[in-house]
């Protein structure tokens, strides 16, 4: 049960969807919101291009930034290694040391105060970048401080650096700040950053600069990498120099380059400028590296990507913001335009079924100025023009209807008057049989005439008798045959009074037939309407497929029409088709009936001829009663005339026969007309029925 209640919850709840979706509602929402989803791509292709050009540009830039800082770096430390090369190439530093002055110490006194205080001195205090300067040796230092110079050679050269220093003779070295020999050069690592180191060839001595930290800082903290990036400017052997905190003037104070995978990518990396995006924190980060020339020394950044893509993300947060307010609008507006429209229609098809049940009553109103109000008025005028099609159709099948009631009358007193003639037929054929039978008697008792001629005055006045009874019975058949000739001239003119009234319902039954013709005519204009209508839809587009619907409906009203017309069209060809039978019957009864009138005067003439032979039975009788004596010769001729009597008694059976047969005939094809009248009567009364449907008042 409970399987069976979720299939009908199942099919109920599909079903509504698909009623849904086939609405003009949601046809016009999804029409709004194709254009809604191409912004929507267009949005996602923009966003992508944007994020792509904007990250490229911003990384470029960086990169840019980096290699200037890189190449500002380069310049300004190369200068300083020009200024130890001038020191380190110095003739006088050379003498010194191979002890060219030894043998005068006031020389030698000389020569040292020149290369510190000239050369060492001066270069410190030209040079920005140069914060002290040393030349380290275990006898007597020169160095631009006050610190000890007993042994400096020997305690630098005991540290990382100087034996970094001691193993290339060729090269300038650079280091980070060393704190180990702060102390014993008098010098404070807060104040340098860098120190450049290179030993004196064949000698015990090493020359060293040490770089100011504020003139490396100054670079550094006017870079800018956005909020959440780290800078520094990195040594060879670990020391990062990092940019104060813009905030709280701080350095961060732990290293976050030197060591890792992707620092040591850059300095392993053939390229000047390296940058990959590697993860730190859990966060993604865009790291830029620039080595400075030949010293070792690198320039770090690291930059959140959420730095980088937020002008992008304002740019989608931008796009999303106005595709939804633009869907809601669009939602909106095709709420509104299809409600319109859903109304509009519901309010047709509501007076359409109206219409499709038979009410011709209806008129169709519309407020709206669009093509719905023209639609409307072309709905109200086919109504209109239907309902003046129905009532002359209503009038005409009236008449029809008065016309078969009047020849179903006809036809009924057609067969009345016919049963009558029937009737008259039988009498008289009842009297021949009666009158030939009193011929027989006659011949017998003329046969044996001549054995009682004793009682000839007997025989001759019962001869009298029955012929006096037979000129009566013949008086009463002429008087019969006279009525009967009057009946059937009262049968032709019936007949033909039937055949004009047929002819009448042809003449009207074909006037249907035109009127049936317009009808047709009617249903092709509102095919050619509905053929606009979905022309009209069809050129508008999605947002007129209600147009569509409503071709339909006036569509199948059309085809409604035309099939009643069509039914009409039936009914009426099956009258006609009746009529003509009806016709064909009616002559053949006319044929007959004429028949009958020759067959009724071949009876009449007989009678005339039995009245005549009659009365010269009679003038022979008398002559019998005059003269007995011519008895034999006037019963010979009493016996030719009993002959003839005969003869024409069974002439006049024949003929009644003929007579009756011919009425038998008249009387079927009457039945025959009664029954088509009846059928006839059927279908006009279906033909009412059908205008009945239609209510037009």
């Amino acid at each position: 049960m409970l399987t069976k209640a979720k299939r009908i919850m199942g099919i109920t709840l599909k079903s509504k969807f698909f009623s849904f979706v086939d609405k003009i509602q949601f046809k016009l929402i999804l029409a709004f919101m194709i254009p809604i989803l191409c912004i929507i791509a267009l949005g996602i292709i923009s966003y992508n291009k944007a994020y792509h050009v904007i990250v490229s540009n911003y990384e470029t830039s960086m990169m840019q930034t980096l290699d200037m800082t890189g190449q500002y770096y380069t310049f300004s430390l190369g200068a300083v290694e020009s200024d130890l090369s001038e020191i380190y190439q110095s003739v006088p530093l050379r003498d010194y040391f191979k002890g060219v002055y030894s043998v005068s110490p006031t020389e030698e006194l000389r020569i040292y105060n020149t290369i510190r205080d000239g050369s060492m001195k001066d270069k410190t205090n030209a040079d920005p970048l140069i914060e002290d300067m040393y030349i380290l040796t275990d006898d007597k230092s020169f160095l631009t401080t006050k610190a000890k110079d007993d042994r400096l050679y020997t305690y630098y050269t005991q540290t990382d650096q100087g034996k970094a220093v001691l193993t290339d003779d060729n090269t300038y070295h650079w280091f980070g700040a060393n704190s180990d020999m702060d102390e014993t050069l008098d010098c404070d690592s807060n104040v340098y950053a860098l120190r450049l180191a290179r030993h004196l060839k064949k000698t015990n001595a090493i020359l060293i600069a040490d770089i100011n930290r504020d003139a490396i800082m100054s670079i550094l903290n006017r870079l800018d990498m956005g909020e959440g990036s780290y800078l520094a400017l990195v040594t060879w052997d670990g020391v990062e120099i990092q940019p104060e905190k813009k905030d709280s003037n701080e350095k961060i104070g732990h290293n976050i380059f030197y060591g890792q995978n992707y620092f040591q990518k850059a300095l392993s990396s053939e390229k000047t400028t390296f940058s990959e995006y590697v993860e730190l924190n859990n966060e993604s980060y865009l790291f830029i590296s620039n080595k400075i020339g030949e010293t070792g020394l690198v320039v770090c950044t690291l930059i959140p990507k959420e730095n980088i893509i937020s002008q992008v993300s304002k740019i989608k947060s931008i796009t999303l913001l106005i595709v939804l307010f633009a869907c809601a609008i669009s939602v909106v507006i095709c709420s509104l335009i299809a409600g319109g429209i859903g109304s509009t229609i519901r309010y047709m098809k509501k007076q359409l079924d109206r219409v499709s049940k038979g009410d011709l009553t209806v008129e169709i109103k519309s407020k709206r100025r669009d093509e719905f109000a023209s639609l409307a008025q072309d709905i109200t005028n086919m109504i209109l023009s239907m309902k003046e099609l129905i009532l002359k159709v209503n009038e005409v099948g009236k008449e029809l209807v008065l016309t078969i009631d009047f020849l179903a009358n006809t036809s009924k007193t057609f067969v009345g008057t016919t049963n009558n003639i029937r009737s008259a037929v039988g009498e008289i054929e009842a009297g021949i049989i009666q009158l030939d039978e009193n011929s027989e008697d006659c011949l017998g008792q003329m046969l044996t005439l001549s054995d009682k001629i004793s009682l000839v005055h007997e025989n001759t006045n019962r001869i009298s008798e029955i012929t006096n009874s037979t000129g009566q019975a013949i008086s009463i058949g002429i008087q019969t045959m006279d009525d009967l000739n009057t009946k059937a001239k009262d049968t032709t003119l019936i007949t033909n009074r039937v055949i004009d009234t047929i002819k009448l319902l042809e003449t009207k039954t074909k006037k249907i037939g035109n009127i049936v013709g317009v009808m047709n005519e009617i249903s092709g204009q509102t095919n050619l309407l509905s053929l606009n209508a979905s022309i009209e839809s069809a050129r508008v587009g999605a947002a007129g497929r209600g147009f569509a619907v409503i071709a339909s409906e006036i569509r199948n009203l059309s085809d409604s029409s035309l099939k009643s017309s069509n039914q009409i069209q039936n009914i009426i060809n099956e009258i006609v088709q009746n009529i003509n039978e009806v016709v064909e019957t009616a002559k053949e009864a006319e044929v007959i009936v004429q028949l009958q009138k020759v067959a009724v005067n071949n009876t009449s003439q007989s009678f005339n001829l039995m009245d005549r032979q009659i009365e010269e039975m009679i003038t022979e009788t008398k002559e019998i009663k005059e003269n007995v004596k011519n008895m034999e010769q006037a019963r010979m001729t009493t016996e030719e005339a009993i002959q003839s009597i005969s003869a024409v008694s069974e002439e006049t059976t024949a003929c009644s026969d003929t007579v009756n047969t011919t009425v038998n005939d008249q009387l079927n094809t009457v039945s025959q007309v009664d029954d088509t009248i009846h059928k006839l009567l059927k279908d006009a009364e279906i033909l009412e029925e059908a205008i009945n449907r239609f209510v037009i008042m």
